[in-house]
């Protein structure tokens, strides 16, 4: 096995596939990175069970081959590689040897044939998004997702759900929700192969209606895109790593869900991550119908405040902050054996006086996801949850469980 590679796709390529194996895995050889040399091409094959990912990049291939090797070791080395040319040449014990500039290193690769391999899924049907907005969704959500060790594992994860046009990204740990939606055409169809993500998808857009529904079915975990249809649970951690892959490519992303996969295809790579069984809690039972108290505020200026006041809060007692809202202002409080703050914000209100208390933390992680300038803050009363929406849309929504007013 014979070949060479420009460093800045050697980079680029091993920053990707690093991002399937951020977590401590059981099976020692899932610690390597399978490398396939073929043609004109490299595909590197990354994976820790739950994340998978599949990424190609151009070379001069001599002599083809395959060869597994801890990724640390490679991804470390090349990263201190000036932005040349490498040469990799591997013999029959698996013996790298790495040549770039002045540097000549042997590192000890492994057999291939114990590596699990996995493909891309024959005969998926994607659907198209900007990225941006893909990274919003992501991004205006996922830190919702309770943590890994919650009882209530749906609850570590993000429910996709798409119906008719309209796509929207869900999480919610117990103490706040995060709701984000997003308009989708879904004419924008693609159909791919088993293609290990060497190729971009082709289009079928004259098969759009009327598709076979193939990978239709009952559970929340199967999608049918030509009946419009996609409801899935993506795990929390992985939704984190596609983010961050996502954002090194401006291209639009490729999205599905397959079997018990969700699936993302970006050029010339494939992430594939393993969905959480289980039905989602239906949360809009948790959404107040009835409001007293509607405020607008200036998001910036709320969260900053609340951020100075959260520095002072006891965690003991939940980071407490007291709010308390008036005509024209509101004022908050936050008080523990460090000292105390008061922070007057104005605001414009409709309804009656509240005064109601919040964690802080949950506070500043929902306001710093927040792009608008000016939102909208409603409430029922000081023991129903509060809801935060945007002035003059409903692209997101956002629920914040209060605690215990104490003066």
């Amino acid at each position: 096995m014979k070949f060479s590679a420009e460093n800045r796709d050697l980079n680029k390529a091993l920053s990707i596939a690093f991002r399937a194996m951020t977590q401590k895995v059981a099976i020692p050889v899932l610690e390597c990175i399978h490398i396939t040399a073929s043609r004109d091409t490299l595909t590197f094959k990354a994976s820790d069970t739950e994340l998978s990912v599949i990424t190609s990049i151009p070379a001069e291939v001599e002599r083809e081959g395959c060869v597994i090797v801890p990724i640390r070791t490679i991804y470390d080395m090349t990263r201190t590689y000036p932005d040349e040319k490498v040469f990799f040449n591997v013999d029959e014990n698996y013996q790298i040897n790495i040549k770039c500039s002045k540097s000549d290193v042997t590192i000890l690769g492994q057999d291939p044939e114990d590596y699990p391999l996995f493909e891309e899924p024959e005969d998926v049907k994607y659907l198209s998004i900007a990225s941006e907005t893909f990274k919003d969704l992501i991004r205006e959500t996922v830190f919702a997702c309770a943590a890994p060790q919650s009882l209530n594992p749906v609850l570590t994860g993000v429910l996709i759900n798409l119906e008719n046009d309209t796509i929207s990204f869900a999480a919610l740990d117990g103490f706040k929700l995060a709701l984000r939606t997003e308009t989708i055409n879904l004419s924008e169809i693609y159909r791919s192969g088993g293609n290990s993500g060497n190729s971009s998808p082709s289009a079928d857009n004259e098969n759009t209606e009327g598709n076979d529904p193939a990978d239709s079915g009952n559970n929340q975990n199967s999608a049918d895109f030509g009946a419009g249809g996609l409801k899935a649970i993506v795990p929390g951690r992985a939704m984190n790593e596609i983010l961050k892959i996502v954002s090194m490519f401006d291209e639009e992303v490729l999205f599905a869900v397959t079997g018990n996969k969700f699936a993302v295809k970006l050029k010339d790579t494939l992430v594939l991550c393993s969905l959480i069984e289980g039905t989602y809690i239906n949360f809009k039972n948790l959404i107040p119908t009835q409001i007293s108290t509607m405020v607008k505020a200036d998001c910036n200026e709320l969260l900053i405040s609340i951020d100075r006041a959260g520095l002072l809060t006891d965690e003991v007692r939940n980071s407490l902050i007291r709010m308390n809202f008036t005509d024209e202002n509101l004022v908050i409080n936050s008080s523990s054996s460090r000292g105390q703050v008061t922070e007057v914000v104005p605001i414009d209100k409709t309804g009656d006086d509240l005064k109601i208390a919040f964690n802080s933390r949950y506070f500043i992680d929902i306001l710093k996801n927040i792009k608008d300038e000016r939102i909208i803050i409603e409430f029922k009363d000081p023991l129903n949850p509060c809801l935060i929406k945007p002035v003059d849309s409903d692209r997101f929504l956002y629920l914040i469980m209060p605690v215990r007013y104490v003066e």
